[in-house]
């Protein structure tokens, strides 16, 4: 069949399978690119009988492929694989140069001879041929990794993995012909078609097309092995970093907010593994791309998202240095320098990486070393979580505008590391408790259970903080400091207390008012966690009197026994409750001898 005969009409139908279809039948347009592929495939068969060729074969690869991986998005994958033995078949032929009798009732290869074939990767076109149907061979292997991704993810890998080889090793010799054309020097519309040189030769018209089809087919390639990959739990980066890359030239299946949301993505990946200069990098070409100024969408699908991701990434930057800065700048910034050495995985970035069109190239961030740059990049990130909070406002969106305010406490908490002014560190933890202290009684429980209990369990956290740095306050102040007295230290702790009271009290049944004994296994960490800071928080009362301190060490006994009697109640993992179990059977094994040392001298002081 002629050559732009069939790729316009092939075209069609794709775009037309991926298009949306009404909510009354979203799988309308796919039944009726199955229907018109059909009559395509039915053309070739009768083109082939007029005049046998490896052309109509090739084609015909195309159409069973597609006709595959159609089925497989409509939950028909049983129907799908007889289309996928067949194709398997006809695109060994091709790659043999073999002609067949007829393409329209190819013999279908058996599954596990497609197993061991694919495996040991021994029916592949080769440069001896000019890699002929690499194409049609690298769309049979995508669409025979989808239907394995269905049942077994390791095959889907090994399928994929081949077809990547494939493409791999087409590249390296294509790059090797004359003319020769990379991806970045094609001609693309916003809609995905390729644009050909009217005044180019034959040829260069050609090499321009196989460039872009081998391109079309490698793209989902990467992207079938991103999520097998994410579905297996393996790493996944380099495959999405590559899919969204070219996503971006080619405009396959393009959307600007949804890539703009990959790039934010992967910003977060490259920031976990402290690759700060590469995840801003992808951070700038998603902000370039996000249609902020677009009025078809909503602030909160484009301009709330690009703050966020800004605002998480400083969040980011500033608590590793910060972590670094705690431990090393006793010695100099040059220790802290040292000591910041990229990873495992922020190296291996280095073998795969490509820097996104139109925005500067990723360059190594530079160190967070000391107060005036943690601020710098403070005031960075404050800027842009300010921003989201006004885009996510709380009447309108309070799940989101309550994680923008944890977010803005940790930005703060990663701060107050390079803080050495104990009056700013009280204020720093003060500010964050001001961040969330309104919202619980804002918020519905019976709506929002976990984001309730979460904000009891963060205040009840940033108190217990503020006694750690107003107990070193009142044993040893310094000249321009001014501790609390008695009573405000102790309306501190009882504040403390009532936020860890309260966050357990949240399970008590409203009908019975009973506690349960045994909770939910998924909640039962973050309660165990509570007993212990109620136990601990009992203790930093002060004591006015003798009697005060015994009855007060007698509480706290009983708070820790609570805990250890929860934990035998209520199993959970070890490794989780480790510190704080052996720290609860410390404290009742001590606080009896501590309490009678307590009578003891109230005796002798009389």
């Amino acid at each position: 069949m002629d050559i732009q005969l069939f790729n316009t009409s092939f075209d069609d139908i794709i775009r037309l399978n991926l298009s949306e279809g009404p909510h009354t039948n979203i799988f309308e347009p796919k039944f009726e690119a199955r229907r018109q592929i059909a009559q395509l495939r039915e053309t070739l068969v009768n083109v082939y009988r007029g005049e046998k060729s490896l052309l109509a074969m090739q084609q015909m690869c195309r159409c069973l492929a597609f006709t595959a991986s159609n089925m497989i998005d409509v939950e028909e994958e049983e129907e799908a694989l007889p289309f996928l033995r067949q194709a398997y078949t006809l695109v060994g032929h091709c790659i043999r140069e073999e002609l067949l009798d007829s393409i329209g009732d190819v013999e279908p290869t058996s599954m596990d001879t497609i197993n061991t074939e694919t495996k040991a990767g021994n029916v592949s076109p080769q440069a001896e041929n000019q890699f002929a149907c690499s194409v049609e061979y690298m769309q049979v292997l995508n669409a025979l990794g989808y239907y394995y991704s269905l049942s077994s993810g390791e095959n889907a890998k090994a399928v994929l993995e081949l077809a990547e080889r494939v493409y791999t090793a087409w590249d390296h010799w294509f790059r090797e012909q004359s003319p020769t054309f990379a991806l970045e020097d094609l001609t693309i519309t916003e809609d995905g078609k390729l644009v050909l040189p009217e005044t180019a030769d034959t040829q260069h018209r050609q090499q321009q097309l196989r460039r872009f089809e081998m391109e079309d087919a490698f793209i989902t390639t990467l992207f079938f092995l991103a999520q097998v990959s994410g579905a297996l739990g393996q790493p996944m980066a380099r495959c999405c970093h590559l899919t969204v890359y070219r996503q971006l030239l080619m405009r396959k299946e393009f959307s600007p907010v949804t890539w703009a949301e990959s790039t934010f993505q992967l910003a977060s990946y490259y920031a976990q593994m402290n690759a700060f200069g590469k995840a801003y990098h992808c951070l700038l070409a998603g902000q370039r791309i996000m249609p902020t100024e677009d009025p078809a969408f909503h602030k909160e699908k484009t301009i709330g998202k690009v703050a966020l991701a800004f605002g998480h990434f400083y969040v980011s930057v500033l608590a590793h240095y910060g972590a670094l800065f705690s431990r090393h700048s006793n010695k100099g910034e040059r220790a802290i320098v040292a000591a910041d050495q990229p990873t495992a995985k922020a190296l291996e970035t280095e073998t795969y990486w490509v820097d996104f069109p139109d925005v500067a190239p990723a360059t190594p961030w530079p160190p967070v070393l000391n107060f005036e740059q943690a601020r710098d990049t403070f005031k960075e990130g404050i800027k842009w979580l300010q921003e989201a909070a006004t885009v996510y406002p709380f009447e309108e969106q309070c799940t989101t505008y309550m994680d923008i305010q944890r977010t803005i406490s940790q930005l703060y908490a990663a701060l107050s590391h390079f803080e050495t002014d104990r009056r700013r560190s009280i204020a720093i933890v003060q500010r964050q408790i001001a961040l969330t202290e309104g919202l619980p009684s804002q918020l519905s429980f019976n709506a929002y259970p976990t984001d309730y209990r979460q904000l009891l369990l963060d205040l009840g956290m940033l108190h217990n903080d503020l006694i750690e740095l107003r107990k070193q306050q009142r044993r040893q102040p310094f000249e321009n400091e001014t501790p609390l007295k008695d009573g405000a230290y102790n309306k501190l702790v009882q504040r403390t207390f009532q936020y860890f009271h309260q966050f357990c009290e949240t399970w008590r049944d409203p009908r019975t008012s009973v506690l349960p004994d045994i909770l939910p296994e998924e909640d039962r960490v973050a309660f165990f966690s509570a007993l212990i800071h109620l136990a601990q928080t009992q203790l930093h009362f002060y004591a006015p009197s003798p009697k005060a301190e015994y009855d007060n060490i007698g509480i706290g006994m009983e708070g820790f026994q609570r805990a250890l009697q929860f934990a035998e109640r209520n199993p959970m993992a070890e490794q989780r409750i480790a510190k704080e179990l052996e720290l609860a059977k410390q404290m009742v094994s001590m606080l009896p001898a501590k309490r009678e040392a307590v009578m003891w001298h109230a005796m002798q002081t009389r």
